[in-house]
């Protein structure tokens, strides 16, 4: 895990399903403990711009 990871983490950018992976290692839980997917209309940011999920 490196640190610019966890600043797209921070910064609620996208991340690689291999960076989830790794996560889900490390704390031995499943995805649904650490992400939650919200619809397209309840997760629109600034400008526009969406992200279905989110992390906890």
């Amino acid at each position: 895990m490196s640190p610019a990871q966890i600043t797209r983490l921070k910064r609620n950018e996208s991340v690689s399903t291999h960076t989830i992976e790794v996560f889900c290692r490390i704390l031995d839980c499943e995805v649904g403990d650490i992400m939650k997917y919200i619809r397209d209309d309840e997760s629109e940011l600034q400008g526009g711009e969406t992200r279905p999920f989110l992390l906890h």
